[in-house]
């Protein structure tokens, strides 16, 4: 708290909106901690989406179903690319092959999405690997040489395929929910997407594997906020299934309660809005915008004054990480061996430079090419204009 007062100065809190952190223990005790503070009651604590995502991707591969092929995987990018000359040798065998030289990715669990590529850049380099340990060379190490039974084999390469299967749809939520534009009512939807992909017969996972872990996972990363911005998200009215929850009503009551709302007007409000009735009835011009839940409420705010405001808040709420992960990036990119001598004011000044100046760029090329469009839109109206005052007719050569 002391921190953060010192990063307000002087400026009001209730401009402080959320804070969204990782979900282990420590940072979610701090976030309750902070909750303790009256100056920041109003705030939302909120998981980061796309870490709770990585970590069903690391739970799915520490089963008995995944774990032992998989650290076979990782095992054998390890081993070649650790050896320069045996990479070397795999390059050449790769160049051979319509695929082309293959970058080899290594799996880092603090780098979300790595187990994917990891295998995916398996696959790809999967004739030119059974010709190299089909042709090993003799001073291969004794690291890799283990591995030759299991690259040469068939049952390994059936497990990246499953595997592959398995994670490609989950990895796909984690990159939409490593967006900008992923606030919290996109979450419960990603989830329950992951949820269908995993019960698919494709996914071929057995339910007493993935059911359990599943259901850890989400209890874990899914709060009341998630919950709330799920109800009030227009494009999910018809759809009051939320895993896990037999009714939504007592959720939505306790969290009237915690921000100090009107319940009555509030609850009258959201059932109405759920119900498509009352003020929400089914003609109500504001379900054309059912698609944008920031503009639907923006929209309602005379209609709905009671639920409108805290409906926006969630609806504007980030529920990912990724900027401060990007500040920390760009932190590495700016404060490197070659310049460690930078003092922390000096690299708070480049970072927000640079940060800046790349949206300052886009901004300006936006401009750019929208008064390019205005400028060609003003040139043809005038041509046409001035046709129009000049009587031209192409098919009457005596005008």
């Amino acid at each position: 708290i002391g921190a953060m007062k010192r990063l307000k100065r002087d400026r009001p809190w209730s401009e402080l909106n959320s804070l969204v952190t990782d979900t282990c223990n420590t940072q979610r005790a701090a976030g309750e901690k902070l909750l303790e503070h009256p100056e920041l009651k109003h705030m939302f604590i909120v998981g980061c989406d796309s870490h709770g995502i990585q970590l069903l991707i690391k739970d799915l591969l520490n089963t008995k179903f995944f774990g032992d092929v998989f650290q076979q995987a990782q095992g054998v990018v390890a081993a070649i690319t650790n050896s320069p000359k045996q990479l070397g040798i795999l390059r050449e065998k790769m160049a051979n092959y319509p695929e082309g030289v293959v970058a080899l990715a290594l799996s880092v669990i603090t780098r979300w999405g790595s187990q994917v590529r990891m295998l995916r850049s398996l696959r790809r380099a999967k004739r030119a690997l059974i010709a190299y340990f089909q042709d090993l060379p003799a001073d291969a190490s004794d690291i890799i040489k283990p591995f030759r039974p299991h690259i040469i084999g068939h049952a390994f390469w059936i497990f990246v395929e499953h595997a592959l299967q398995v994670l490609e749809p989950i990895d796909e939520e984690l990159q939409k929910g490593e967006s900008d534009r992923s606030p919290l009512p996109y979450v419960i939807p990603r989830w329950k997407r992951i949820h269908a992909a995993l019960n698919t017969p494709a996914a071929w996972v057995p339910s007493t594997v993935f059911e359990p872990l599943f259901e850890e996972r989400y209890k874990r990363q899914i709060s009341d906020l998630h919950v709330m911005a799920y109800l009030i998200n227009p494009a999910t009215i018809g759809d009051d299934e939320i895993p896990y929850q037999t009714g939504w009503r007592s959720t939505a009551m306790d969290f009237f309660t915690r921000y100090d709302l009107d319940h009555f007007n509030a609850m009258q409000e959201l059932n109405e809005f759920r119900s498509k009735s009352g003020r929400f009835h089914a003609g109500c011009q504001l379900w054309k915008l059912k698609d944008s839940a920031t503009l639907f409420w923006t929209s309602a705010i005379d209609i709905a004054p009671a639920i409108a405001p805290i409906a926006l808040r969630l609806a504007l709420t980030p529920s990912n990480s990724v900027p401060s992960e990007r500040a920390f990036s760009i932190l590495n990119l700016l404060h490197n061996k070659l310049r460690n001598r930078l003092t922390n004011e000096r690299v708070d000044k480049l970072q927000f430079i640079y940060i800046n100046e790349r949206a300052l760029r886009r901004a300006q090329e936006k401009e750019q090419m929208d008064r390019t469009e205005l400028n060609q839109l003003e040139d043809q109206i005038l041509l046409d204009l001035e046709d129009e005052l000049l009587g031209v007719n192409e098919l009457d050569p005596l005008q």
